[in-house]
């Protein structure tokens, strides 16, 4: 501290015990100290001793006024090197403050104010503060207890980081990152929000994952992934149905439709929920029944579905049938029927004969035909059902006579639809 305007001086307290004199030298009207207007202050017990600028009052000897000067003054603590000038608010035991106009630096409490007197903390800036405001290009930085750039300003990439001394972008964070309002992008195109190497970019609410865009251009709701070599894939995870629709809202969402049977479901504005996947299988290889009369479930075509609620189906059966054996078609499954309704309608290939068997309400009765002139059969199985309880839905086939063989070919088919 080289140069302190005149209220300083007034201030000042000397508590050397050093014999000798604290020169107090006023400068020039062009700031210069001017070493023959050097004013001794002499400290000699009780005397009184004048001075063409200022006086040492007889009953405390130590304190100092110093009258003001047009070209203002300079104290010097010492005439050597590495000398030290020490202020102090008081030699008594009892400490007080060292004000600096609207500043202060409070000795009690080794705390320094600017823009207050009464600083709360060691240092207290009450009022606007700048840092470099000449521009150049130095950094800025501030410690914690285990990291040494817990706040660091890169003035020469006009950068700041937060854990890191080499920030990559104007606001690069080291570690976990927690906001307490809303977070805004302005930015005259289009905003980027994501890692820049290759990790998944994770979204929640209340410390939980929600969402989750994933390397390959993947999205999971609740799905950590999308499973092997997936590109471009949304990833629902099993969720409860909604029981509300909201007003011009189409609710898509993922749920059971048995246990481990994850199927995507959709809801419109009407409350009216339909399944969307899993509706459709078929027969991958042939499914046979050899001079056997009692009724199994065809391989492959099995679907869970869901109570309360109604679908329609549809079967189509390529069938080969052994002249004698014939063959017969039932719908089955472990769920329970509210309503059921059903009927078969088998084209002979050879002789173009159409047989349309009664409409069927049960489930797991067998119908069918077993004409000896029809071995090559297309059957179409056409129904609804209202579900009470959830379960199962199948299509059965046996022989109406146990003798030879009959089948069931590959790619028969059985589909669903949910109404």
């Amino acid at each position: 501290m080289r140069k302190l305007f005149p209220a300083l001086a007034a201030l000042l307290l000397f508590c050397s015990a050093a014999m000798g004199q604290i020169k107090i030298r006023e400068l020039t009207t062009d700031g210069a100290p001017a070493d023959t207007d050097m004013i001794p202050v002499a400290k000699t017990g009780g005397t009184t001793v004048k001075t063409t600028r200022g006086s040492v009052r007889a009953d405390i000897p130590q304190y100092t006024w110093a009258a003001g000067h047009s070209a203002g003054q300079q104290i010097c603590g010492g005439t050597s090197p590495s000398e030290t000038l020490t202020l102090k608010s008081t030699c008594d035991a009892t400490k007080g403050k060292i004000l600096f106009g609207s500043s202060a630096y409070d000795e009690v409490n080794n705390r320094l104010g600017l823009g207050t007197q009464s600083p709360g903390a060691l240092l207290d800036v009450q009022g606007a503060a700048i840092f470099n405001e000449t521009g150049t290009a130095v950094d800025f930085r501030v410690e914690s207890d285990t990291n040494a750039n817990m706040l660091f300003v890169q003035g020469s990439t006009d950068r700041v980081g937060i854990g890191t001394a080499s920030p990559a972008k104007a606001l690069d964070v080291n570690g976990d990152t927690q906001l307490r309002s809303d977070l805004t992008f302005l930015k005259g195109g289009s905003p980027f929000l994501g890692p820049s190497d290759a990790f998944d970019l994770r979204l929640g609410v209340s410390g939980t994952e929600s969402v989750r865009v994933m390397v390959g251009n993947n999205f999971g709701i609740g799905a950590t992934s999308v499973g092997t070599s997936g590109t471009r894939v949304l990833a629902l995870l099993s969720g409860v149905a909604p029981t509300t629709s909201p007003t011009d809202t189409v609710q898509i969402y993922g749920q059971d439709s048995a246990a481990g049977n994850a199927q995507v479901f959709a809801r419109n504005e009407a409350g009216n929920a339909v399944q969307l996947t899993g509706l459709r299988s078929f027969v991958a290889s042939n499914f046979s029944a050899a001079s056997n009369t009692t009724l199994a479930n065809i391989t492959g075509l099995t679907f869970p579905v869901l109570g309360a609620k109604t679908y329609g189906f549809r079967g189509v059966l390529f069938v080969d049938s052994s002249a004698a054996g014939g063959h017969k078609f039932a719908v089955a499954g472990t769920a329970t029927a509210t309503t059921l309704i059903w009927h078969v309608r088998v084209v002979c290939d050879a002789t173009k004969l159409f047989i349309l068997t009664a409409r069927t309400q049960s489930m797991g009765t067998g119908v069918g035909e077993s004409s000896s002139s029809c071995t090559s059969s297309i059957a179409e199985i056409d129904g609804a059902i209202t579900v009470n309880a959830a379960g199962t839905l199948t299509l059965q086939f046996a022989q109406n006579n146990a003798s030879g063989t009959s089948s069931v070919l590959a790619l028969s088919h059985f589909v669903l639809m949910p109404m």
